[in-house]
């Protein structure tokens, strides 16, 4: 168990396709320490990807929205807006 200091949550990132470039350290998979509380547009926000570049998001097989609260532990796969023609 957590102390009161200690408050937040832990979120596993997987991005997919071009999203890594976005990254600091162009990584596919990164750790993301957010306040509790904390939505998933928070999460993006805090690992500095730009919302415009975000197709949709989904926790175990399930989409999740931007507003929806992000749950320690989770793995989040983001996937990007694919363009071309």
């Amino acid at each position: 168990m957590r102390k009161a200091s200690e408050k937040g949550l832990k979120i596993h990132l997987r991005l997919e396709g071009s999203l890594y470039w976005y990254e600091r350290e162009k990584r596919k998979e990164l750790l993301i320490e957010v306040p509790d509380g904390s939505t998933y547009r928070d999460v993006i926000e805090q690992a500095g990807l730009p919302l415009s570049e975000i197709a949709y998001l989904s926790v175990e097989n399930q989409t999740r929205n931007l507003e929806d609260k992000a749950k320690d532990g989770e793995t989040v796969l983001i996937m990007p807006v694919i363009g071309g023609g």
